[in-house]
């Protein structure tokens, strides 16, 4: 892992065994590309990122901000088995008890799919729609995934939008901490040699 001014680069394979590889390349946070070769299956095993840490570890409270927006740019293999997304971190980082994870998928390729089940649709202030899926409750792990229905290459996401209406859905605890916000992709299965390239990435806060 590294830091690149504020952001980190992470090649973060988690969940990689025997016979499986992962190289990340970065230039900076907006200049990256991860190569993944060996890995099969339908869990996830890896999930490179380029990621913003707030007040790392403790985080501030969603209500210390009015906007919450990121830019990014990236585009997977076309290939086997991945889901490009952001990973938001609240109340926490990492799968513990009263943490909660909100993803945002971009692009999902080869039948991936999130933890859980859809409970709703949600319509972004751009007019783009997501498909909710919900898993386990704000006392335990929580994870609320937003699934893009139309592949995003590139664009900006009000990410301060989508958590309040998660919020005001009962999905996210109310002012929760935002810890960690990150952007890549999580591989399943590379069907040989897998290649994502990000070409953005940016976050503003204020």
């Amino acid at each position: 892992m590294e830091n690149l001014g504020g952001y980190w680069v992470h090649n973060n394979a988690w969940n990689s065994g025997p016979g499986m590889s992962q190289t990340i390349r970065a230039c900076s946070e907006k200049s990256w590309n991860v190569e993944a070769s060996g890995m099969t299956g339908e869990d996830v095993k890896s999930y490179p990122n380029a990621h913003h840490d707030i007040d790392y570890p403790d985080g501030r409270h969603l209500s210390t901000w009015s906007t919450i927006t990121s830019r990014f740019a990236g585009a997977g293999p076309g290939k086997g088995s991945y889901n490009v997304a952001y990973d938001l971190w609240l109340n926490g980082i990492g799968w513990a008890d009263g943490h909660t994870e909100v993803m945002v998928w971009t692009e999902t390729h080869g039948g991936a799919t999130p933890l859980g089940r859809v409970v709703a649709t949600y319509t972004a202030p751009d007019g783009k729609a997501y498909d909710v899926w919900k898993y386990g409750s704000p006392a335990e792990m929580n994870v609320v995934s937003f699934v893009s229905k139309d592949p995003q290459y590139a664009g900006t996401l009000d990410l301060k939008d989508l958590i309040d209406w998660a919020v005001a859905s009962g999905y996210v605890p109310a002012d929760p901490t935002v810890n960690q916000i990150d952007y890549g992709i999580e591989f399943r299965d590379t069907a040989g040699t897998s290649r994502f390239t990000a070409s953005d990435f940016a976050v503003t806060m204020r």
